[in-house]
């Protein structure tokens, strides 16, 4: 009989079962238990006694569904005790795996969605509110506006970032999508370079691998991710939720960094972080969060980091404030 786990941190340690008493859980009837203290919850097939000696160890009450999960069967084989947890484990880990996935996907380097974070996640599966990453687009916020903790301000502004969520820059949603080896700069990369996601769902990996600062590793990674059929159905899913698949436009201002690297450190007055950064990749240029051989120069704006300024000077890379930093933007020339 299937047994269905959602998320199951730190069971199998808590719980340690008897050859006998693991036996005596495949009793026809099937329960669905809740742990006060972990938010774990399963579908377990329990009689009365069962479940007593069951919330007796593990402060387990009594539930009426579980979440449409993959079912887990531990009797089709007939496996022993040792390899019951063996295949429990693995499971744990499927079920876990897909709790750190849609936290990525809403986390603030994929489509930052504020208010989605691991509590409000690891809640939604277990009421199945949630089931995949493209369900966060189809959410029921009835459901949601009759939880604990959930009124209608905080549905309001839950709505709200889920659809602000839509227009983020396909960049975000790549890494979002937490594909093997690809972060927030390759992903820019291929964004710049394909324009939309249609273009690498049609790339070949050889092509995906020709993209300056790509390689070979990260094209496989991201070809095959696309290249699963279940994740071409996501895609789908989020394209009819309005998920945006542009990417940049051309760009329109000259390429006066193109091939250099350049490092920002310390506040700017003109600048933020975040558009110093994109002034140096809108021209071409890489902006990394370390200094190496590799990098062109470093800027320093006030309070700039100790151990990028000490690699800098040991490397011999030349060190800019902002007035050479604009200087390098507009003509692609270090100072003198």
């Amino acid at each position: 009989m299937p047994i269905r786990f959602v998320h199951v941190a730190g069971f199998i340690a808590g719980l340690f079962l008897s050859t006998q008493v693991l036996a005596s859980l495949l009793a026809p009837q099937s329960y669905v238990l809740r742990s006060r203290s972990t938010f774990e919850l399963m579908a377990l097939p329990l009689d009365a006694s069962q479940r007593q000696w069951l919330q007796g160890r593990h402060e387990l009450v009594l539930g009426t569904s579980a979440p449409d999960y993959p079912p887990f069967d531990m009797t089709a084989s007939g496996r022993d005790y040792e390899g019951f947890t063996a295949d429990y484990a693995g499971f744990l880990g499927q079920a876990t795996g897909l709790q750190v996935r849609i936290e990525r996907f809403a986390s603030r380097g994929g489509l930052d969605i504020e208010g989605f974070g691991e509590q409000t996640v690891r809640l939604f599966l277990e009421l199945g509110i949630l089931s995949d990453i493209a369900d966060i687009f189809t959410l029921d916020f009835d459901r949601i506006r009759e939880l604990e903790g959930f009124g209608e301000t905080s549905v309001n502004n839950l709505r709200a970032a889920i659809e602000a969520a839509k227009d983020r820059p396909l960049a975000n949603l790549w890494v979002g999508l937490n594909i093997a080896h690809l972060g927030g700069a390759g992903g820019q990369v291929l964004a710049r370079h394909f324009r939309h996601l249609d273009a690498i769902l049609a790339a070949s990996e050889e092509e995906i691998a020709a993209v300056a600062g790509i390689g070979p590793i990260i094209a496989q990674s991201v070809h095959g991710f696309f290249a699963d059929e279940a994740n071409r159905v996501l895609v789908e899913r989020l394209r009819a939720a309005g998920v945006n698949f542009e990417g940049p436009a051309a760009p329109s201002l000259a390429q006066t960094l193109e091939g250099m690297s350049v490092v920002v450190t310390g506040t700017l007055e003109d600048f933020s972080r975040d558009g110093a950064e994109e002034a140096i990749t809108a021209r071409g240029g890489k902006s990394p969060g370390s200094v190496s051989k590799k990098t062109t120069a470093v800027v320093v704006g006030e309070g700039p980091g100790a151990s990028k300024l000490t690699k800098a000077e040991e490397l011999g890379v030349p060190i800019l404030d902002e007035a050479a930093f604009v200087h390098l933007l507009e003509t692609g020339e270090l100072p003198a």
